[in-house]
C-alpha cells in the first residue's frame, strides 16, 4: 500500500485531487479576476488566419495563439454547408484575436456539383475544411467556451494522437452543475417565464396609462404617488420568494446570461449563418465585420458567464477531485481509421433497408385486416374505423395523390384544375416527378388557389427568420429550427409543434430539429405564404427567397403575367432533386411508375370501396396515431385489448368480470 499523503484518507485523497487538478484549477481561478482588454473597433478582414490586437492597439497576423495560457472562445460555421468553421474569435488578459477560414477568401464553383449521400459527412472542397491551428507546444493551458465541445471539435491540434496539454471547460456544464433544470422541468420552465413576462408588461402598461393621466390632470401629487407605488411594486418583485423556475433557466448562452448576469442578448444576427440564401462563404465578405463582432460579444459574454459559474461550481463541489473530472470529461476523443465511412455506409443503408421492411410488413397486416373484415366482440378491431370509403383515382385528382398522406401540400396543390376536358401544354414523360407533371401538361395550374396555398412557397424555396419553411397537416406554414436554436424562438413561436401522422416524411428532420408556426404565439396559423398577407414578413426581411424580385411581386393579388417565372422556378427545382429542405416535401415518384389508369366510364360504374383505415393508413414510428390508423394489431398482456386513451395512451380494456 502507498503512504498516506496526510493523516487520514479523507487528507489523502484531497491531496490526490490537487495533484491532478492543478495547475489548471489556479489558471480556472486566476481568469476569473481577470479583467479583459476592450473590444477591438475594427477589425482585418482582407487575409486569412489569425490576427492578434494588443491591448497596445498593435495588430499583428500570427500563426495560433502562442504564449497565452487562457482563453474565451468561439467559432462560427455554415453548418448546412460544411462543419468545419468559417471563424472564430478569442480573448486573453493580454489580446483579442480573430480567425478567418481561407474558403472566405475563395471563388465559388462555377457549375453546381452534385450534392452528396445522406451518409457521406466530408465537405465538398468549395466550401470550408480547415481546422483552427490554436495553440502549439505541451505548455498547460485552458480554452473556455459555452458548450465548448463543438468548438474543441474544431481545433487542429485536438486531432492528434500525440496528446496536448491543453483542457476545455465548459460554462455550459458548469451552469447544468449549478443551475440547470432537466428536460421534464422545461416545458413549466418555458411558461413560466412566459407569464412573468406577460404580467410585467400588463403592469407597466397599466402604471404608465395612470402616469400619463395624472400629468394630463396636472396634479402633481398624483404624479409623485403612482412614481412612488411603482417603485414599491418594483421592490416587492425582488423581494419576493422565489420558485425553482427564477433561480434556473435553459442552456442557450442568452437565456445563462439572462439568469447569471442579468442582461439580455440579442442573438438575431446568428441566423446568418444558417440562412439558405449562402451558398459559399465567400457571400459572408461584405458582412465580415458585423459577423466577427457578433461573435466577439459571444465571447466577452461567454467570460461574464463564467465569472459567476465557476465560483458557484467549486462552492456545491470543492473537492479538486471535481473540477478534474470535468476536465476530464471535456478532453475525451474516439479514434477511427478508413473503415468509418464505409461504416457510415453500411449504417444507412441497413436503416432504410430496415425502415421498408417495417413499412412493407405493416401494409401487408393491413391489408389482411382489411380482407377478413371486422370481427365482433374484437377488441382490438372493434376500435377501427370499418364504414366503407371510395378510392382516389389518379386521373381523377392529379399524379400527386399517391403522396396526398405523405403531403398533402402538394396533393392539393397539383389537383386543382385538372379534369378530362383540359388543353395540355406538353404530355409529361414517364420519368417526370409527379409533382411537376401537371405543371408540365398545363403551366396555368401554378396559379390555382390551391397551387397558390401549398404549392409556390416550395418552389420558391422560401425560408423565415433563415430558416426553411414547411406544411404541416395541423399547423399549416411552419419553419424548420435545429436544436441548438429552438431557445430563440420559444418566446415569438411558443413551443414546437408536434407532427402529425400525415407528416411523415418530415419525421427524419426530428432528429436534428423542430417545428415552429410562422405565426406568433397565440395567432391564427399561416394558411398562405403567397399574396398581400404576407407584404409585412417580406419588407421586414423576415421572409426571403432566392428570388428576392419574384418574392416581392407575389405580394401581390394579380399573379398571373408571373406565370413563366414561376415555371421556371419549378424546373429549377426539379433539377435541384429531393436532397434539399423543400425538395423532400415533394412527390418525386415517376410519372406513370405503378399508377392506374382507367376510363371515366369504369370509375363512374364500380367504384372501389374500401376501409378508411386500409386507404388512410399512415405508418408513424414516432408518435401515436389515431384510432383509425395504425395500431391494428397491438395485443395486451394476458390477451387484454388495449386502446388509446387520453390524457394517459394506452389503456387497457377489461372484462367486467375481470374488474371486479
Amino acid at each position: 500500500m502507498p503512504r498516506l499523503r496526510g493523516n487520514n484518507i479523507r487528507e489523502h485523497f484531497l491531496a490526490l485531487g490537487q495533484q491532478t487538478a492543478e495547475p489548471y484549477l489556479s489558471m480556472a481561478k486566476e481568469f476569473v479576476d481577470a479583467e479583459l482588454p476592450e473590444m477591438p473597433v475594427s477589425w482585418v478582414l482582407d487575409r486569412p488566419g489569425w490576427t492578434r490586437y494588443g491591448r497596445d492597439g498593435a495588430i499583428d497576423q500570427v500563426e495560433d495563439l502562442g504564449d497565452e495560457t487562457i482563453v474565451s472562445f468561439d467559432v462560427e460555421v455554415l453548418y448546412k454547408l460544411s462543419p468545419y468553421p468559417v471563424m472564430a474569435t478569442a480573448v486573453t488578459p493580454n489580446a483579442w484575436y480573430s480567425w478567418l477560414s481561407p474558403t472566405i477568401f475563395e471563388s465559388p464553383p462555377i457549375e453546381a456539383l452534385d450534392p452528396p449521400q445522406r451518409w457521406d459527412r466530408r465537405p465538398q472542397l468549395h466550401q470550408p475544411h480547415d481546422l483552427i491551428p490554436l495553440f502549439s507546444g505541451s505548455t498547460p493551458r485552458i480554452a473556455i467556451g459555452h458548450n465548448v465541445g463543438y468548438d474543441r471539435a474544431r481545433v487542429l491540434e485536438e486531432y492528434d494522437l500525440e496528446r496536448t496539454s491543453t483542457r476545455w471547460l465548459d460554462t455550459l456544464s458548469l451552469h447544468v452543475a449549478t443551475r440547470g433544470i432537466t428536460s421534464v422541468q422545461r416545458p413549466a420552465w418555458i411558461k413560466h417565464r412566459k407569464n412573468k413576462r406577460e404580467k410585467l408588461l400588463r403592469e407597466s402598461e397599466l402604471l404608465s396609462h395612470v402616469q400619463e393621466l395624472a400629468e394630463a390632470s396636472g396634479d402633481l401629487n398624483l404624479v409623485q404617488s403612482v412614481v412612488e407605488h411603482s417603485a414599491t411594486i418594483e421592490g416587492e418583485l425582488e423581494s419576493a420568494q422565489k420558485t425553482w423556475e427564477d433561480v434556473t433557466s435553459v442552456n442557450s448562452l442568452a437565456e445563462v446570461a439572462a439568469l447569471h448576469c442579468g442582461y439580455a442578448v440579442d442573438k438575431t444576427i446568428r441566423s446568418r449563418f444558417a440562412d439558405d440564401q449562402i451558398t459559399h462563404p465567400s457571400m459572408l465578405r461584405p458582412e465580415l465585420h458585423d459577423l466577427l463582432t457578433y461573435c466577439a460579444h459571444d465571447v466577452r459574454i461567454t467570460h461574464d458567464v463564467y465569472k459567476k459559474v465557476l465560483p458557484l461550481f467549486l462552492n456545491n463541489c470543492p473537492h479538486p477531485a471535481s473540477f478534474t473530472g470535468v476536465l476530464s470529461m471535456g478532453n475525451s476523443f474516439l479514434p477511427v481509421n478508413e473503415s468509418w465511412e464505409r461504416y457510415l455506409q453500411d449504417a444507412e443503408m441497413k436503416y432504410r433497408e430496415m425502415d421498408e421492411g417495417v413499412r412493407k410488413a405493416l401494409r401487408v397486416t393491413a391489408e389482411q385486416l382489411r380482407k377478413a373484415g371486422p370481427i365482433e366482440n374484437d377488441p382490438w378491431h372493434s376500435q377501427l374505423d370499418w364504414s366503407p370509403k371510395s378510392a382516389r383515382w389518379p386521373d381523377e385528382e392529379s399524379s400527386l395523390s399517391a403522396a396526398s398522406t405523405d403531403a398533402p401540400a402538394l396533393a392539393a396543390a397539383s389537383s386543382s384544375g385538372h379534369n378530362e376536358d383540359t388543353q395540355h401544354n406538353h404530355t409529361p414523360s414517364s420519368d417526370t416527378p409527379a409533382w411537376f407533371a401537371p405543371l408540365e401538361q398545363d403551366p396555368a395550374n401554378l396559379l390555382t388557389t390551391a397551387s397558390q396555398r401549398y404549392l409556390l412557397p416550395l418552389l420558391l424555396r422560401l425560408s423565415f427568420k433563415g430558416y426553411p419553411v414547411a406544411y404541416l397537416a395541423d399547423h399549416y406554414w411552419c419553419f424548420k429550427v435545429p436544436h441548438d436554436m429552438i431557445d430563440d424562438q420559444v418566446e415569438a413561436h411558443g413551443a414546437p409543434v408536434e407532427l402529425a401522422p400525415r407528416d411523415e416524411h418530415l419525421e427524419s428532420c426530428l432528429d436534428t430539429s423542430a417545428f415552429f408556426r410562422i405565426s406568433p404565439d397565440g395567432a391564427a396559423r399561416k394558411t398562405k405564404l403567397v399574396g398581400p398577407s404576407i407584404k409585412k414578413l417580406v419588407t421586414s426581411g423576415e421572409l426571403t427567397s432566392p428570388y428576392p424580385e419574384l418574392l416581392s411581386s407575389l405580394t401581390r393579388s394579380d399573379l398571373a403575367w408571373l406565370e413563366s417565372q414561376l415555371l421556371s422556378c419549378a424546373e429549377d427545382l426539379q433539377s435541384r432533386g429531393p436532397q434539399d429542405d423543400w425538395g423532400m416535401q415533394l412527390d418525386w415518384t415517376a410519372q406513370g411508375s405503378g399508377k392506374l389508369s382507367v376510363s371515366s366510364s369504369a370509375r363512374s360504374a364500380d367504384p372501389c370501396v374500401q376501409p378508411p383505415q386500409r386507404t388512410d393508413c399512415s405508418f408513424s414510428q414516432k408518435r401515436s396515431p389515431k384510432l383509425h390508423r395504425a395500431q391494428i394489431t397491438a395485443r395486451g398482456r394476458s390477451g387484454i385489448g388495449i386502446s388509446p386513451a387520453r390524457p394517459r395512451g394506452m389503456a387497457r380494456t377489461l372484462p367486467r368480470s375481470t374488474s371486479q
